[in-house]
């Protein structure tokens, strides 16, 4: 695969996880599902969680669907629709969602404890608990598994 066309894929999978932080920003914006404080610890209402997971699957689908049928290239088409699942599943959006608000990202993320990707990385790196540098941390580790994904994909499919 050419690295301009590798680009262009890790972009846009970049792309689809920003928008997903941008709806998670609307809805913490909206105050629907909760205060500030509780919203950016993890206190939602029952049924958010899977409300957003489905909202970020039909988002990652459509877009790996549209960009199939304008360029009928599978293997770019399936590696963003992985490549934006895994950068969210390691918690890019998460980076994002605090930056993109001008915040730092907390030193504790208990809420994060639960989510099995990240707490394993911290885990890994040696985190008792998933930590702002231990989201940073899973966030790189699912650039780079992106990264060799997108690589293997191509060649592969």
């Amino acid at each position: 695969m050419k690295m301009q066309k590798l680009t262009k894929i890790i972009l846009i999978s970049f792309l689809v996880v920003l928008a997903i932080s941008l709806i998670d920003i609307f809805a913490l914006k909206s105050q629907i599902f909760g205060s500030y404080e509780q919203y950016t610890s993890g206190d939602f209402p029952e049924g958010w969680w899977f409300l957003f997971r489905n909202i970020v699957l039909l988002i990652i689908a459509v877009v790996s669907l549209v960009y199939y049928l304008l360029y009928k290239d599978k293997s770019e088409a399936v590696s963003i629709g992985l490549g934006s699942y895994i950068l969210w599943m390691t918690g890019l959006a998460d980076v994002l969602y605090f930056w993109l608000q001008g915040n730092k990202i907390p030193k504790s993320l208990l809420h994060l404890n639960n989510q099995p990707i990240i707490s394993s990385l911290s885990e890994f790196f040696g985190y008792s608990q998933v930590t702002g540098s231990a989201l940073l941390l899973s966030s790189f580790v699912g650039i780079i598994i992106v990264y060799f994904l997108t690589k293997f994909l191509k060649e592969k499919l």
